[in-house]
């Protein structure tokens, strides 16, 4: 355990030595211009590498007091969020490693997810109390009252590539779309038959795949901020698909 390594797509072989870690890798997330890899820890521990070296460039020994679930580069890469089991939602600068804005406090659950929106003026936290919370990138401040429809823990969710949308994913066994050009107003849901642990929306925007307890994938249709059941279920795993394991290649045609 505590081993990161990246691989080249077509030979399906490590392009590099790989990353040791002292503890458990519960969160991991490559820089928009793919040279650095962010990678949380069962420890609370967070490291930036070079994926081209496999060189360590910051190791945060104490960045969280808990398990970090989550970690996500800004556009531009200047910037990282984390989120952590100790309740907390954190930014870092990518170079120094220092704190952007503090610690985002206030969440009342466990932080499984965290994400900027496309542009970086914003974050999204979801969590184990069954909400998300939206943050103001620029200033640490909530945006709005926690988004409440779920009911149960949120594992999952990720902007369209546009921003216009929020797509959440639950252990409710339901998926929900939050529209952001009006104030995170909920849209649409949809039952999935089966807990929802992992999303992922594809680079045109229009699509979305999510990852299920019951080991199943399965694609849904974005349209004007309403989901609709595109292909599955679809099986070939045999236990359940985890949180934030599942992506669209950058051509959205895999």
């Amino acid at each position: 355990y505590g081993i990161v390594r990246i691989w080249d797509t077509k030979p399906g072989k490590p392009i590099s030595p790989p990353f040791k870690q002292v503890s458990n890798v519960y969160g991991i997330a490559d820089s928009p211009s793919g040279n650095l890899i962010a990678s949380g820890e069962f420890s609370g521990a967070l490291s930036i590498w070079d994926s081209e070296t496999g060189a360590r460039q910051l190791y945060l020994t104490d960045a969280h007091s808990d398990v970090i679930r989550s970690v996500a580069f800004s556009s531009t890469g200047s910037r990282i969020v984390t989120g952590s089991d100790d309740r907390t939602v954190k930014v870092w600068d990518t170079a120094s490693g220092e704190l952007c804005l503090g610690q985002l406090t206030g969440h009342t659950g466990a932080v499984n997810s965290v994400a900027f929106s496309p542009d970086s003026t914003l974050i999204a936290s979801a969590l184990d109390d069954h909400t998300i919370r939206i943050w103001d990138a620029t200033d640490g401040k909530s945006r709005r009252e926690p988004l409440v429809g779920h009911t149960n823990w949120v594992p999952c969710l990720a902007f369209t590539a546009d921003g216009h949308y929020l797509a959440t994913g639950s252990d409710d066994k339901t998926i929900r779309v939050w529209d952001t050009t009006r104030d995170f107003m909920q849209t649409s849901s949809i039952d999935t038959e089966s807990e929802v642990w992992s999303i992922s929306t594809s680079p045109n925007s229009n699509l979305l795949v999510s990852g299920h307890e019951d080991g199943s994938l399965r694609l849904w249709d974005i349209n004007d901020g309403k989901i609709e059941s595109y292909c599955g279920p679809i099986f070939g795993h045999t236990r359940g698909v985890h949180w934030q394991s599942v992506a669209f290649s950058p051509d959205g045609k895999s």
